[in-house]
């Protein structure tokens, strides 16, 4: 008797849950969330791995008062960076690895780039939110040099904009959906900030993704903006990426994107600089909970 009724239970509640299930297919998915504060419980840490890549990329340079020079430009960006949940308004940061090589070719010859050490890499950062909305970038340990000072004031200056919710909004989305998305609100876009320009995304489906349920996103972009820390220069992308975004965390999983890319203006009055190229980036996340 006990058997045929908890069988009976189980088959009730599965139907129930299956009802859920459906229940939440049709209303949507929620991909982001404006909150106060962290919304990962503390303990909760974020690993980001990126890659970014523009190879022989197409390069005019002209010097005034001399004939126009043309030749190449790459770059390689890789980067390992955690971040681990420590109360609902503080994080620490960790820049465990970052290395960029670039190269230049002009009229055949190589030229120096001028690669910018690191100063964070290495060192823990607290990340904190202050009650006003604003927030802040300290060592968490030892006292800052002038080259840490300037990066960490621009690495609070890029908290508090989030560009997942600017990207995904908080309206419940679900496979079929297509929406347009306003660049103004998004903070920077492969190292361009300011934007303006066309953004679409296409919930395509949802998918395992590493064993988590994701949902499958197409992006569809042309957007220009100023060149990050380069006063003089515009940049431009057109192309398209594929995001596998956790639906339990909301944290994106992997993101895979392939573009073309131009930068044109006057790094100083007698120099007019103009590249385009192919621009890919991936970038993986991993969530480890407490």
């Amino acid at each position: 008797m006990m058997r045929k009724f908890t069988l009976g239970w189980i088959a009730v509640a599965a139907l129930l849950l299956a009802g859920q299930e459906m229940h939440a297919a049709e209303e949507g998915h929620v991909l982001a969330k404006k909150s106060k504060g962290n919304s990962q419980p503390a303990g909760t840490k974020v690993t980001k791995n990126s890659l970014l890549e523009i190879t022989d990329a197409k390069l005019t340079v002209e010097v005034k008062g001399q004939p126009p020079m043309a030749g190449t430009m790459s770059r390689k960006d890789t980067e390992v960076n955690t971040l681990e949940i420590l109360s609902a308004t503080k994080a620490r940061r960790l820049l465990q690895d970052k290395e960029t090589s670039s190269a230049m070719i002009i009229n055949g010859q190589e030229r120096p780039m001028g690669d910018k050490p690191e100063s964070l890499k290495g060192v823990p950062v607290i990340l904190e939110e202050k009650e006003d909305g604003t927030y802040t970038a300290t060592l968490e340990a030892g006292e800052a040099t002038a080259a840490q000072t300037e990066d960490l004031t621009k690495l609070a200056k890029g908290l508090g904009n989030d560009s997942d919710l600017a990207i995904y909004g908080e309206t419940p989305r679900k496979p079929g959906d297509k929406w347009t998305v306003d660049p103004k609100k998004i903070k920077a876009f492969g190292e361009a900030e300011d934007l303006a320009g066309t953004y679409t995304v296409e919930f395509v489906e949802v998918k395992d993704f590493q064993g988590t349920p994701c949902a499958v996103l197409k992006s569809e972009f042309e957007v220009t903006g100023a060149a990050l820390g380069g006063a003089g220069m515009k940049m431009g992308f057109k192309g398209t990426a594929v995001t596998h975004r956790s639906l339990a965390d909301r944290v994106d999983l992997e993101t895979k994107m392939e573009s073309t890319m131009t930068m044109e203006g006057q790094p100083n009055p007698q120099v007019t600089m103009h590249v385009t190229g192919p621009f890919k980036m991936t970038q993986t996340g991993t969530v480890k909970k407490p």
